[in-house]
């Protein structure tokens, strides 16, 4: 793992990259193992939103207490909340508005498994940033700013905080920027940290940063992703032979990691 600063400056970016389970998708973390042990991953909820409100004297969940990725008059769905996420890293990283129109054009372009919702409902991209600039008023003046590089110095010191304690407590630990993953074993000494480090790093020890509670957290030895679920449907033997191949690869490693630890 490697920081990496930007502009030439300490206090720009500062995240950890280089871990091979930062380019994997969230759903296939989930198998993770560390030392042959099932492993859960916390995250931070609103981390950057949250973050920009508490510069503006703000304790967000608090004072606001909202879902932040929610426009009235829309629905309330898992798709609208991804693409206002995107909405948000954004506007957080362009200097301007057009820009950071333009970049969320491209990715919806881009990306059509995960945005083409959007070009078939003819959804106006402009109408929906401007709404949610509205929508976080208080704040809207870091949007289209490239506040993001500050943000990111923010929640790297965090991670910091929260690798080297565990390291210096002998548990390890896998960063994806504001989100770790640990043992089963270790899950709330993870989320008491990720609170601590909160605080810590904001010097305000009367935050209340919301973490996903561990009676939240869904976790099976073997997950099986959605596209292998639908060709379950074909038949009791089709699913055992895909059951049976996952087995495998999880005994399989499982294995590896027993003679590793030798």
């Amino acid at each position: 793992m490697r920081r990496v600063f930007n502009n030439g400056s300490w206090d720009d970016g500062g995240r950890f990259y280089g871990g091979w389970w930062q380019g994997m998708p969230s759903e296939w973390r989930g198998r993770i193992y560390i030392n042959g042990h099932t492993t859960v991953e916390i995250d931070y909820s609103g981390l950057h939103i949250v973050l920009l409100y508490q510069l503006e004297g703000i304790d967000y969940w608090n004072d606001v207490g909202e879902d932040p990725y929610q426009l009235d008059g829309w629905e309330q769905s898992e798709s609208m909340r991804d693409f206002l996420k995107l909405v948000l890293l954004s506007s957080i990283n362009s200097p301007t508005i057009e820009s950071t129109i333009k970049a969320v054009r491209m990715e919806v372009n881009f990306n059509k498994e995960d945005y083409g919702w959007i070009q078939e409902e003819s959804i106006s991209i402009k109408e929906i940033v401007l709404l949610f600039m509205d929508r976080h008023s208080h704040i809207a003046h870091y949007f289209s700013s490239g506040y993001g590089v500050k943000l990111q110095s923010i929640d790297s010191r965090i991670a910091e905080h929260v690798i080297n304690q565990l390291t210096i407590e002998g548990i390890p630990v896998l960063c994806i920027h504001d989100s770790f993953i640990v043992t089963l074993d270790k899950q709330e000494r993870l989320h008491e940290l990720m609170i601590d480090g909160f605080r810590e790093i904001q010097n305000d020890h009367s935050l209340d940063p919301k973490v996903k509670g561990i009676k939240d957290i869904e976790f099976t030895a073997i997950r099986i992703p959605n596209n292998k679920i639908d060709k379950m449907t074909e038949g009791i033997s089709n699913f055992k032979s895909v059951y049976m191949n996952e087995v495998k690869e999880t005994l399989s490693l499982k294995s590896n990691m027993e003679r590793y630890k030798q």
